[in-house]
């Protein structure tokens, strides 16, 4: 009276964790923290003077990996430079090689109005942004953590004197 049931021959599939299959691609990435050139260098700020600040760039990353049967796709890219001048200013710029291109045509600089003869704590960080969808379907966005750089930043003072 209940029929007959077809045996099972398969074996039940794994639930796959695409997020966590994604994780891992992110943090495989090699994503470098910057490498900030200061000018003038590292030693040689003057108050009053504009301090130029240049760094690359990270190319913008797309990939593909393979859940089970699940195809995804991953886009990884450094969506802003924040930079912490040290002394209470901190801006942020875009990801951009010409914004970024240092001195003279660069656009993060800064003037410094006190000498510190130890140093400024200026901290560079790429803002990162990582996003994946299954192939096809709506984007989901990771948070992930910023890689900086600190740098001590000497700024001394000239003082003209008059002499007889």
């Amino acid at each position: 009276a209940t029929g007959r049931v077809p045996r099972c021959t398969s074996e039940p599939n794994p639930a796959v964790d695409s997020t966590a299959d994604v994780w891992a691609y992110v943090m495989a990435y090699i994503h470098p923290p910057p490498i900030p050139e200061l000018n003038p260098p590292v030693g040689s700020g003057v108050t009053g003077l504009e301090t130029f600040l240049g760094v690359p760039i990270p190319p913008v990353h797309d990939g593909s990996l393979s859940a089970g049967v699940v195809s995804l796709e991953v886009h990884i890219e450094v969506d802003g430079v924040i930079v912490d001048w040290g002394d209470s200013t901190i801006d942020t710029y875009p990801a951009s090689a010409d914004a970024l291109s240092g001195f003279p045509d660069g656009i993060a600089r800064h003037v410094y109005e006190t000498k510190d003869p130890v140093g400024y704590p200026v901290l560079v960080a790429y803002d990162w942004t990582a996003r994946w969808r299954v192939a096809g379907g709506s984007w989901q966005f990771l948070s992930i953590p910023n890689t900086s750089t600190g740098v001590d930043y000497q700024v001394a003072e000239i003082v003209s004197v008059l002499g007889n």
